[in-house]
């Protein structure tokens, strides 16, 4: 509360001018944030995932041939 009070009193003893080259420089600082911010929500919105379905067909492929595998070697264990 102290320092709020002490930045008011800061405030009160600058001119005008300074008040509001303050105020600009107070709302420069955010609209450069937020254009920050919507730059990575830009980037991580068109980040498309259009190789996921290669993906999953890959492991898929993975998947049945390792079930043929395991099939050969159980075969094998089960006809000695």
């Amino acid at each position: 509360m102290e320092s709020i009070l002490s930045l008011l009193n800061t405030l009160n003893t600058l001119s005008p001018l300074a008040v509001i080259a303050l105020l600009g420089v107070v709302i420069f600082m955010l609209v450069k944030g937020k254009t920050a911010t919507d730059f990575k929500v830009d980037s991580i919105a068109t980040n498309h995932l259009h190789d996921l379905p290669e993906a999953i067909e890959i492991l898929r492929r993975i998947e049945l041939k390792l079930g043929e595998e395991f099939s050969y070697i159980r075969a094998r264990l089960n006809g000695k």
